[in-house]
């Protein structure tokens, strides 16, 4: 093992004991939001939200963590990079609770669900 190899080995064991703590804030900062949109009548949608974001971060970790011990990326990226994109999420997230809007607009899910409102309303005036 040369001396370059060891440093590279040092840096991330470095960065993963300060970038992991980190790692449960920015994840804390996303739940907060995505648990305060879900309603009471709607808990699965809300679960598997936070699994899936739990997973992509856990999938990019994991490909940083693995590309800085090869030497592609250097460990501040590999480590830190998540943790910067999730950070950015857990922003836009805020700015949007903030303001009282959806978190994420997808217009046809809008679109379907506005529909199917009104062809609710539509049979229940029939009867």
């Amino acid at each position: 093992m040369c001396i370059r190899d060891s440093y590279i080995k040092y840096r991330l064991i470095f960065h993963k004991r300060v970038a992991f703590p980190v790692s449960c804030l920015v994840l804390g900062l996303i739940a907060a939001p995505l648990g305060m949109k879900v309603r009471e009548d709607t808990r699965v949608p809300g679960l598997a939200s936070g699994l899936a974001v739990f997973l992509i971060y856990y999938i990019m970790l994991t490909a940083g963590q693995n590309l800085s011990e090869v030497g592609v990326l250097p460990p501040v990226v590999g480590l830190w990079f998540p943790n910067l994109v999730f950070a950015v999420i857990a922003s836009f997230f805020w700015i949007q609770i903030t303001r009282d809007r959806s978190l994420i607009e997808i217009p046809f899910l809008l679109r379907s669900r506005s529909s199917q409102k009104n062809n609710d309303r539509d049979k229940d005036r029939e009867i």
